[in-house]
């Protein structure tokens, strides 16, 4: 298994699927590619599996960070089941993020250096590629199948999806420039501000505004000890008090100032006032086992049904408390592996882009983001990624 995890081609062969672009499902031309992504997918989430049994097998035990994950998920198909909702959906969301939690874990952990550099250079090449779309086609691409024009295609992501695809691309390159170079090298800046220049490019604000924290994170992270003196846990909190302000914060004038006077936008956030208020009516109706999957969006507005854009609502919509417990319950268990590592700059910069990324999902609802559950891998596997430098650098002293 083990020589399994460490072999590049094979690790990259199972990576690639899980970051299908989003633009081939809406091409009639390009059916069939997307079609060989979700076989390929289904292969990959095999391989993972079979890997996942050979370490159970070999260890007697599950990885730790799988089990909340596993629960999660566990929750979302009970309530689907209970609700006579999409339980294809379900099952596929599911098992895909379960195998690719399982494939970073694994991954993290046998062969910590060689994840990071695939990730970095998938990541690369598809930011590299989405900044061209953009250019190209500023107001989004030609699709065929496409009919919002409210909110740009490109070439990975709709527009205001961005924001968790450019944050953890920021993370990834930062932390395989510490963990092979020990510093941010010229190409992981390139990359870098591709990714910044895509999100201003883009018209996305949660993508401005979550690029930009992360990367001011990451300056503070490079040039000082700021991530020794912050605890995360405590932003974490604040994280949480943003969250409620967010929701409450209907006709508060410091808010409607900031988002008229400085990102331009509507002061009911394009209209997700009367979606988050419409979803907690929804979850007040069915607290603890939510809606379950289903086959369009819960939310019945404007001629057309759409998700609540809000992490945490969407959560409580699809599983109900229990799903939002347990996915909880797996960031906690993340964050707290992650604070065995002495704040490291490797650690430091997983878990502020896992706070970044979570301030985006306020915007969004992609409950099941191969974004959200990567920085949560990254976060929970951190100390392998620690240890892996540590080992380098006394190579490399010796060496001298």
């Amino acid at each position: 298994m083990t020589k399994l995890i460490k072999s590049n081609y094979l690790m990259v062969l199972l990576l690639i699927p899980f970051f299908k672009p989003v633009c081939f499902q809406y091409f009639t031309v390009l059916q069939g590619v997307e079609m060989l992504f979700v076989l390929w997918k289904v292969l990959a989430a095999a391989v993972c599996f079979l890997l996942l049994f050979s370490y159970i097998w070999i260890n007697s035990r599950l990885p730790k960070l799988i089990l909340p994950v596993l629960l999660f998920e566990t929750a979302i198909a009970i309530s689907t089941i209970l609700n006579q909702g999409d339980m294809a959906r379900a099952l596929i969301d599911g098992v895909s993020i379960v195998a690719y939690i399982v494939l970073l874990t694994l991954g993290l952990k046998y062969n910590g250096r060689g994840m990071m550099f695939l990730l970095s250079r998938i990541l690369g090449v598809l930011v590299i590629v989405n900044l061209i779309s953009v250019l190209c086609y500023p107001q989004g691409l030609p699709a065929d199948l496409y009919t919002n024009p409210e909110n740009p295609l490109y070439f990975m992501v709709i527009d205001n999806g961005s924001a968790l695809f450019l944050v953890f691309s920021i993370m990834v390159f930062a932390v395989h420039n510490l963990l092979s170079y020990g510093s941010l090298k010229v190409g992981g800046k390139i990359l870098i501000m591709c990714a910044l220049i895509t999100a201003f490019l883009a018209g996305s604000a949660t993508a401005v505004l979550s690029a930009a924290l992360m990367v001011i994170a990451l300056f503070f992270i490079l040039v000082s000890d700021f991530s020794k003196r912050q605890n995360p846990i405590v932003l974490f909190v604040i994280y949480i008090l943003v969250f409620l302000y967010l929701i409450t914060m209907q006709d508060n004038i410091v808010s409607e100032f900031v988002l008229e006077k400085i990102f331009n936008r509507p002061a009911n956030f394009t209209g997700r006032y009367y979606l988050w208020e419409s979803a907690i009516q929804m979850i007040r109706e069915h607290p603890w086992i939510g809606y379950g999957r289903s086959t369009q969006d819960y939310i019945s507005a404007w001629g057309g049904y759409f998700s609540s854009h809000n992490y945490v609502l969407e959560t409580l919509l699809q599983g109900g408390a229990a799903a939002l417990a347990f996915f909880v319950l797996t960031v906690v268990y993340a964050v707290k592996k992650s604070l065995h590592t002495r704040h490291g700059r490797i650690t430091a910069c997983i878990v502020y882009g896992l706070i970044a990324i979570l301030i985006a999902a306020l915007m969004e609802a992609a409950v099941h983001s191969v974004y959200i559950f990567g920085c949560i891998s990254l976060c929970g596997g951190s100390w392998y990624l620690e240890k892996e430098q540590e080992q380098r650098k006394r190579w490399n002293g010796k060496s001298s």
